[in-house]
Parts: structure tokens; sequence; C-alpha cells
């Protein structure tokens, strides 16, 4: 590439118009470096080179524009450092006095009023705003884990969460997620501990202690989400959670517990006994519950590969 039309691109942050680079290059060789992919387009006559990031693709809308273009939603939720959806394409705000419109890859919103605050050297709506916002266009397992990484985040609280549900009102999906707020939780470390916290609740259990830490039979620390001792006594606790849970899954036909041993834990799930009596093992994905209990003393590697082999070929016979 042309040592000077190399310069201009980083003057202009990574990006240039075609009249610019038709500067410096003739019409044959800009078309040649665009086929070898040195140059890509990335908007109605804007370049970068090579393969465009976010950023970068912002950065030529707001040189086509001629002005800062706001970021909201998703690409809003990335700025800020809680996106669960991972968005293909870009959502922004209509700058004042340009008429951007939405193309491929790209969604143009009108969002008056909404608050904006400066990431870096980007504009964006607001932490709170923005996460409230996405959550109502998400199912409730998927909002609830947007609302939780906002929180872990640091980069709103509670009160601003319920500030923007507040300043919401009346659109679409606000209801649900303005009772999904007190239920948020900044220790969720990923969108399914947010999707498992939200079914234990619908379904009844008590609200999970997140992050527990527990000692397994062979010593070493571990992290579960559990109910947490309430009573002072770790077994008692899970204990009574299992018989809930046991309760819960009478109601099931044909359903029987069944315990497996992994290295100083069992772990209870169930299989379900279909109209001929036949066992059917369910999948771990769709097991109705599953409670840890510590047992008196650790299992040897050799007793733990017998067991996963013995669970295995049982699954096998009963599948086959």
């Amino acid at each position: 590439m042309d040592p000077e039309l190399d310069a201009l691109f980083d003057r202009q942050g990574g990006v240039a118009s075609s009249g610019q680079i038709l500067d410096y290059l003739t019409r044959r060789g800009f078309e040649a470096l665009v086929n070898s992919g040195v140059l890509e387009r990335i908007w109605q006559g804007i370049y970068c080179r090579g393969e465009p990031d976010d950023s970068i693709r912002l950065r030529g809308l707001d040189y086509a524009c001629g002005t800062d273009v706001p970021a909201c939603l998703g690409t809003a939720a990335a700025l800020h450092g809680f996106d669960t959806e991972e968005p293909a394409d870009l959502h922004v705000l209509s700058p004042a006095g340009c008429r951007l419109r939405s193309t491929d890859g790209l969604v143009v919103h009108r969002r008056d009023g909404a608050p904006l605050v400066r990431v870096g050297e980007r504009l964006a709506t607001s932490p709170a705003w923005t996460a409230v916002e996405v959550a109502r266009s998400l199912r409730r397992p998927r909002a609830l884990a947007t609302l939780d990484a906002a929180l872990r985040s640091g980069t709103c609280q509670r009160v601003g969460l319920r500030r923007a549900a507040a300043q919401q009102a009346g659109r679409r999906g606000i209801v649900a997620v303005r009772d999904l707020i007190p239920l948020a939780d900044g220790m969720a470390e990923s969108a399914m501990e947010s999707e498992a916290r939200l079914a234990m609740l619908d379904g009844g259990l008590p609200r999970p202690v997140l992050q527990y830490e527990i000692i397994d039979g062979n010593g070493e620390l571990r992290r579960v989400d559990s109910p947490g001792p309430k009573s002072g006594s770790r077994q008692s606790t899970t204990a009574s959670t299992g018989t809930a849970a046991l309760k819960r899954c009478d109601v099931i036909a044909g359903v029987r517990p069944r315990c497996r041993t992994f290295s100083g834990l069992s772990f209870r799930s169930f299989s379900r006994t279909s109209g001929t009596g036949r066992g059917i093992s369910l999948p771990a994905s769709t097991c109705s519950f599953a409670a840890l209990t510590p047992r008196e003393r650790p299992q040897s590697a050799n007793n733990l590969r017998r067991v996963v082999y013995r669970h295995g070929r049982s699954r096998q016979e009963a599948n086959g």
C-alpha cells in the first residue's frame, strides 16, 4: 500500500472514503487492493484496512455522518462490558441532523431522551438504561442474565436499574424486567448460572447462595450454587433440599432416584421408566434435580473409573 495512503488511514482512525483513496491510487489499483482483501468496504463509500472490528465499523459511521454516532442496545452493552447476546449487527442511535438508515449489519434506532455517556472515545446509552433496554427484548432467563452481568460489571447499581425501568415505563417488556430486577445478583458468573437460578426460583426452591464454597472429599475447594447453610450444617441443608426435590419429582410418573459417585461427592439424578417398565436414562441436561452430598471418605481414582464405566454401560443397555 502507498505509504501516504497508509498515513491517511492512521490519521483518520483506520478508515477512509473511496474519494480519498483514489487520490493516491488508480481505480484499477484500488480494485486490486479490495479484491485481495487489503482494503475492506465497511459502509457505502467507506473502507478500512483488513478485517474490521466493531470499533472500526463505528468509526466509519462517525466519518460518514460527520459526527459521533451513539451506540445502544447490544453494542452499548458490549462497550460497558456486560453483553451476553453478542449480536452480529451494530445497534446505534440516529444522530441529530443526519439521516442514517438501517442496512445490512446496521440497525438504527430512535430513543428520544435516552441518557448518553462517553465510554472511552465512544458515545453510548448509559449502563443502567442499556441493561434494562436489552433485557426488555429478551426472554426472562436471558433478561435476568443481562441484569446479572450489568451488576457484576460494576457499571451500575440496582437503584440505577430501577430508575431506568421507571424511565422506560409503558414500553414493551418492561413489566417482566421490573419483576426481575429484585432477583438480579452480581455474583452470577455466567448466563447459564442466571438461567438455572431463575428455574430454581420459578420452581419454588429456596433462593440459592451463589459461589458457595465447599471442600470435597479430596480436600479441594469447589464453588457451587446452593441453598446455603441455614442450620449450620451443609449436609442437613442439602438433605432438606433433596427431599423437597424428590417430592416434586414424585408427581412425574415413573421417576426413580439413582445415585452416581464421583470422587468424594454423591450426585443424585433421576431416570424415567417407560410404559413397558424398561428404564430410560435421562441426559444430564434433562435431569429434574441434582444434589451434592459429602461422602464419609474420598474415593480412589480406580473406584471413580469403575463407577463411570458402570454408568456408561448401564446407559448403553438402557438405550439399546
